[in-house]
Protein backbone atom coordinates (compact mmCIF):
# COMPACT_ATOMS: atom_id res chain seq x y z
CA UNK A 1 0.00 0.00 0.00
CA UNK A 2 1.41 3.32 -1.04
CA UNK A 3 1.49 5.89 1.74
CA UNK A 4 2.08 9.58 1.12
CA UNK A 5 2.22 12.67 3.29
CA UNK A 6 1.43 15.84 1.36
CA UNK A 7 2.08 19.22 2.94
CA UNK A 8 1.23 22.58 1.41
CA UNK A 9 2.54 25.94 2.53
CA UNK A 10 -0.35 28.39 2.33
CA UNK A 11 1.74 31.26 3.70
CA UNK A 12 5.36 31.16 2.43
CA UNK A 13 8.04 31.61 5.05
CA UNK A 14 7.86 31.31 8.83
CA UNK A 15 4.33 32.74 9.26
CA UNK A 16 1.58 30.41 10.50
CA UNK A 17 -1.45 29.96 8.23
CA UNK A 18 -3.37 28.46 11.18
CA UNK A 19 -5.60 26.02 9.20
CA UNK A 20 -8.67 24.85 11.15
CA UNK A 21 -12.42 24.18 10.89
CA UNK A 22 -11.89 21.17 8.60
CA UNK A 23 -14.99 19.67 6.98
CA UNK A 24 -15.50 17.32 4.03
CA UNK A 25 -18.19 17.90 1.42
CA UNK A 26 -18.62 16.01 -1.86
CA UNK A 27 -15.13 14.53 -1.71
CA UNK A 28 -13.34 17.81 -1.05
CA UNK A 29 -11.82 19.23 2.12
CA UNK A 30 -12.87 22.73 3.15
CA UNK A 31 -11.12 24.68 5.88
CA UNK A 32 -10.23 28.16 7.07
CA UNK A 33 -6.67 29.48 6.88
CA UNK A 34 -4.76 32.71 7.28
CA UNK A 35 -3.45 34.41 4.15
CA UNK A 36 -1.15 37.41 4.59
CA UNK A 37 -2.68 39.13 1.56
CA UNK A 38 -6.37 38.26 1.95
CA UNK A 39 -6.75 37.50 5.69
CA UNK A 40 -8.55 34.50 7.19
CA UNK A 41 -10.46 32.89 4.30
CA UNK A 42 -12.20 29.72 3.16
CA UNK A 43 -9.99 27.23 1.27
CA UNK A 44 -10.68 23.96 -0.57
CA UNK A 45 -8.39 20.98 -1.15
CA UNK A 46 -9.27 18.31 -3.74
CA UNK A 47 -6.67 15.77 -2.65
CA UNK A 48 -4.13 16.44 -5.37
CA UNK A 49 -3.70 20.10 -6.26
CA UNK A 50 -2.58 22.81 -3.86
CA UNK A 51 -5.35 24.29 -1.65
CA UNK A 52 -7.35 27.03 -3.37
CA UNK A 53 -8.67 30.16 -1.66
CA UNK A 54 -12.41 30.60 -2.31
CA UNK A 55 -13.49 33.78 -0.50
CA UNK A 56 -12.56 37.41 0.03
CA UNK A 57 -15.75 38.78 1.60
CA UNK A 58 -13.73 41.24 3.65
CA UNK A 59 -11.70 43.05 0.96
CA UNK A 60 -7.94 43.05 1.24
CA UNK A 61 -6.40 41.41 4.31
CA UNK A 62 -9.60 41.65 6.39
CA UNK A 63 -10.84 38.39 7.88
CA UNK A 64 -13.83 36.91 6.04
CA UNK A 65 -13.93 34.03 8.54
CA UNK A 66 -13.65 34.26 12.29
CA UNK A 67 -10.35 32.98 13.56
CA UNK A 68 -11.77 30.92 16.45
CA UNK A 69 -12.53 27.25 15.77
CA UNK A 70 -16.32 27.36 15.97
CA UNK A 71 -16.71 25.18 12.91
CA UNK A 72 -17.89 25.13 9.30
CA UNK A 73 -21.25 23.70 8.27
CA UNK A 74 -22.47 22.34 4.95
CA UNK A 75 -26.01 22.15 3.61
CA UNK A 76 -26.82 21.30 0.00
CA UNK A 77 -24.25 22.95 -2.23
CA UNK A 78 -23.30 25.59 0.37
CA UNK A 79 -20.48 25.75 2.90
CA UNK A 80 -21.48 27.90 5.91
CA UNK A 81 -19.28 29.82 8.33
CA UNK A 82 -19.27 32.80 10.67
CA UNK A 83 -17.97 35.74 8.70
CA UNK A 84 -17.56 39.44 8.32
CA UNK A 85 -17.18 42.24 5.80
CA UNK A 86 -14.35 43.52 7.95
CA UNK A 87 -16.42 46.16 9.73
CA UNK A 88 -18.61 44.26 12.22
CA UNK A 89 -16.63 41.12 12.94
CA UNK A 90 -18.46 37.80 13.12
CA UNK A 91 -21.90 39.39 12.75
CA UNK A 92 -22.93 37.55 9.57
CA UNK A 93 -23.79 34.02 8.57
CA UNK A 94 -21.80 33.53 5.37
CA UNK A 95 -21.92 30.76 2.81
CA UNK A 96 -20.05 29.74 -0.31
CA UNK A 97 -22.00 27.99 -3.07
CA UNK A 98 -19.77 25.27 -4.53
CA UNK A 99 -21.89 25.09 -7.70
CA UNK A 100 -22.24 28.76 -8.60
CA UNK A 101 -18.91 29.63 -6.90
CA UNK A 102 -20.42 32.68 -5.25
CA UNK A 103 -20.50 33.91 -1.64
CA UNK A 104 -23.70 34.87 0.22
CA UNK A 105 -24.24 36.72 3.49
CA UNK A 106 -27.07 37.05 6.02
CA UNK A 107 -26.62 39.72 8.69
CA UNK A 108 -27.78 38.40 12.06
CA UNK A 109 -26.63 41.34 14.18
CA UNK A 110 -25.91 44.97 13.29
CA UNK A 111 -24.60 46.31 16.62
CA UNK A 112 -21.90 43.84 17.65
CA UNK A 113 -20.52 40.33 17.53
CA UNK A 114 -23.15 37.67 16.72
CA UNK A 115 -20.79 34.98 18.08
CA UNK A 116 -21.95 32.35 15.56
CA UNK A 117 -21.02 28.79 16.49
CA UNK A 118 -21.98 25.12 16.40
CA UNK A 119 -23.33 23.88 13.04
CA UNK A 120 -25.48 20.75 12.65
CA UNK A 121 -27.75 19.57 9.80
CA UNK A 122 -31.15 18.28 10.91
CA UNK A 123 -34.04 17.45 8.56
CA UNK A 124 -32.53 19.41 5.66
CA UNK A 125 -31.91 22.53 7.73
CA UNK A 126 -28.72 23.92 9.21
CA UNK A 127 -28.88 24.74 12.93
CA UNK A 128 -26.46 26.96 14.83
CA UNK A 129 -26.19 29.39 17.75
CA UNK A 130 -25.88 33.17 17.43
CA UNK A 131 -26.69 36.42 19.23
CA UNK A 132 -29.17 39.05 18.02
CA UNK A 133 -29.16 42.84 18.50
CA UNK A 134 -30.38 42.46 22.09
CA UNK A 135 -27.23 40.40 22.84
CA UNK A 136 -29.46 37.37 23.46
CA UNK A 137 -28.12 34.02 22.30
CA UNK A 138 -30.54 31.93 20.22
CA UNK A 139 -30.73 28.61 18.46
CA UNK A 140 -31.19 29.53 14.78
CA UNK A 141 -31.80 27.60 11.57
CA UNK A 142 -31.74 28.10 7.82
CA UNK A 143 -32.91 25.99 4.89
CA UNK A 144 -30.51 27.71 2.49
CA UNK A 145 -33.35 29.54 0.73
CA UNK A 146 -35.13 31.73 3.25
CA UNK A 147 -33.43 34.07 5.72
CA UNK A 148 -32.20 32.45 8.97
CA UNK A 149 -34.83 32.34 11.73
CA UNK A 150 -34.63 32.22 15.52
CA UNK A 151 -35.99 29.10 17.25
CA UNK A 152 -35.49 29.51 21.00
CA UNK A 153 -33.36 31.75 23.27
CA UNK A 154 -30.50 29.55 24.47
CA UNK A 155 -26.77 29.80 25.15
CA UNK A 156 -24.52 27.19 23.58
CA UNK A 157 -22.20 25.27 25.86
CA UNK A 158 -18.68 25.24 24.41
CA UNK A 159 -16.52 22.16 25.03
CA UNK A 160 -12.97 22.18 23.69
CA UNK A 161 -13.77 24.97 21.21
CA UNK A 162 -16.76 22.99 19.93
CA UNK A 163 -20.50 23.14 20.53
CA UNK A 164 -21.83 19.59 21.10
CA UNK A 165 -24.74 19.15 18.65
CA UNK A 166 -25.89 15.85 17.17
CA UNK A 167 -28.92 14.18 15.60
CA UNK A 168 -30.26 10.93 17.05
CA UNK A 169 -33.58 9.19 16.40
CA UNK A 170 -34.78 12.20 14.38
CA UNK A 171 -34.21 14.64 17.25
CA UNK A 172 -31.52 17.33 17.53
CA UNK A 173 -29.56 17.26 20.79
CA UNK A 174 -27.34 20.05 22.05
CA UNK A 175 -25.65 21.26 25.22
CA UNK A 176 -26.89 24.66 26.37
CA UNK A 177 -27.99 26.85 29.23
CA UNK A 178 -30.00 29.91 30.11
CA UNK A 179 -28.36 32.95 31.80
CA UNK A 180 -27.68 32.10 35.44
CA UNK A 181 -28.56 28.42 35.00
CA UNK A 182 -26.44 25.29 34.89
CA UNK A 183 -25.66 23.51 31.64
CA UNK A 184 -28.12 20.86 30.47
CA UNK A 185 -28.64 18.67 27.44
CA UNK A 186 -31.69 19.68 25.40
CA UNK A 187 -33.58 18.00 22.60
CA UNK A 188 -35.31 19.77 19.73
CA UNK A 189 -38.20 18.29 17.74
CA UNK A 190 -39.05 20.09 14.49
CA UNK A 191 -41.86 17.64 13.70
CA UNK A 192 -44.07 19.62 16.08
CA UNK A 193 -45.66 22.79 14.76
CA UNK A 194 -44.38 24.64 17.82
CA UNK A 195 -40.71 23.62 17.28
CA UNK A 196 -40.45 22.32 20.85
CA UNK A 197 -37.22 22.33 22.89
CA UNK A 198 -37.04 20.35 26.15
CA UNK A 199 -34.43 19.29 28.69
CA UNK A 200 -33.81 15.57 28.28
CA UNK A 201 -34.57 15.07 31.99
CA UNK A 202 -38.03 16.64 31.53
CA UNK A 203 -40.46 13.74 31.08
CA UNK A 204 -43.73 15.63 30.53
CA UNK A 205 -45.43 15.81 27.14
CA UNK A 206 -46.29 19.43 26.36
CA UNK A 207 -48.74 20.53 23.67
CA UNK A 208 -49.51 24.13 22.74
CA UNK A 209 -52.60 25.03 20.70
CA UNK A 210 -53.97 26.61 18.64
CA UNK A 211 -51.01 27.67 16.56
CA UNK A 212 -51.39 30.20 15.03
CA UNK A 213 -53.36 31.75 17.91
CA UNK A 214 -55.81 34.64 18.06
CA UNK A 215 -57.42 35.25 21.46
CA UNK A 216 -55.67 32.67 23.66
CA UNK A 217 -53.22 29.78 23.77
CA UNK A 218 -53.78 26.55 25.67
CA UNK A 219 -50.88 24.62 27.17
CA UNK A 220 -51.46 20.92 27.89
CA UNK A 221 -48.92 19.28 30.22
CA UNK A 222 -49.15 15.51 30.57
CA UNK A 223 -46.82 14.58 33.41
CA UNK A 224 -46.28 11.74 35.90
CA UNK A 225 -45.28 14.20 38.62
CA UNK A 226 -46.66 16.87 40.92
CA UNK A 227 -44.83 20.16 40.39
CA UNK A 228 -45.10 23.91 40.84
CA UNK A 229 -44.11 25.59 37.59
CA UNK A 230 -44.30 28.96 35.87
CA UNK A 231 -45.42 29.66 32.30
CA UNK A 232 -43.70 32.68 30.75
CA UNK A 233 -44.59 34.16 27.36
CA UNK A 234 -41.97 36.37 25.70
CA UNK A 235 -41.87 38.23 22.40
CA UNK A 236 -39.22 37.93 19.68
CA UNK A 237 -37.06 40.53 21.46
CA UNK A 238 -37.07 38.47 24.69
CA UNK A 239 -39.46 40.77 26.58
CA UNK A 240 -41.89 39.11 28.97
CA UNK A 241 -45.48 39.76 27.91
CA UNK A 242 -47.39 37.28 30.11
CA UNK A 243 -46.76 35.04 33.08
CA UNK A 244 -48.80 32.66 35.21
CA UNK A 245 -48.39 29.88 37.78
CA UNK A 246 -48.87 26.29 36.65
CA UNK A 247 -49.26 23.66 39.37
CA UNK A 248 -49.38 20.18 37.85
CA UNK A 249 -50.74 16.87 39.09
CA UNK A 250 -50.05 13.44 37.59
CA UNK A 251 -51.97 13.22 34.35
CA UNK A 252 -53.03 15.91 31.88
CA UNK A 253 -53.10 19.53 33.04
CA UNK A 254 -54.32 22.41 30.88
CA UNK A 255 -53.44 26.09 31.32
CA UNK A 256 -54.60 29.14 29.35
CA UNK A 257 -52.93 32.45 28.51
CA UNK A 258 -54.81 35.32 26.86
CA UNK A 259 -53.21 36.69 23.70
CA UNK A 260 -56.09 38.91 22.59
CA UNK A 261 -54.27 42.15 23.42
CA UNK A 262 -50.90 41.12 21.99
CA UNK A 263 -49.67 42.46 18.63
CA UNK A 264 -49.34 39.98 15.78
CA UNK A 265 -45.98 38.24 15.66
CA UNK A 266 -43.90 35.32 16.96
CA UNK A 267 -43.87 34.50 20.68
CA UNK A 268 -42.13 31.93 22.87
CA UNK A 269 -43.76 29.97 25.68
CA UNK A 270 -41.34 28.84 28.37
CA UNK A 271 -42.18 26.32 31.09
CA UNK A 272 -39.96 26.81 34.15
CA UNK A 273 -39.57 24.64 37.25
CA UNK A 274 -39.69 25.93 40.85
CA UNK A 275 -35.97 26.75 40.66
CA UNK A 276 -36.44 28.97 37.61
CA UNK A 277 -34.82 26.50 35.20
CA UNK A 278 -36.27 26.27 31.70
CA UNK A 279 -37.71 22.80 31.11
CA UNK A 280 -39.56 23.32 27.85
CA UNK A 281 -40.00 26.00 25.20
CA UNK A 282 -42.45 26.22 22.30
CA UNK A 283 -42.89 28.81 19.59
CA UNK A 284 -46.32 30.22 18.70
CA UNK A 285 -47.51 32.75 16.14
CA UNK A 286 -50.14 35.34 17.08
CA UNK A 287 -52.34 36.45 14.17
Amino acid sequence: VKKELNCYEIVPGASDSNPMNLTVDNGKLYFSAQDLVYGNELFVYNGSSAPLRLTDIAPGNGHSLQAAAWGIGNLGSRIYFAGSTGQVYESMLCSYDTVTRTAHTDTLRTNGNADIRGFAVYNNRLYFFAKDNSNTSWLWRTDGIRAPEKIVPMHAEVVGNRVPMMVHNNLLYFSGYEPGATTSVYRFDDSKLTNAVSRISFTADVQLYPNPATDAIHISVNTPETANMQIVLTDAAGRQVARRAASTQPGTNTFNISTAQLPAGVYYMGLYDAGGILQHSSRVTKL
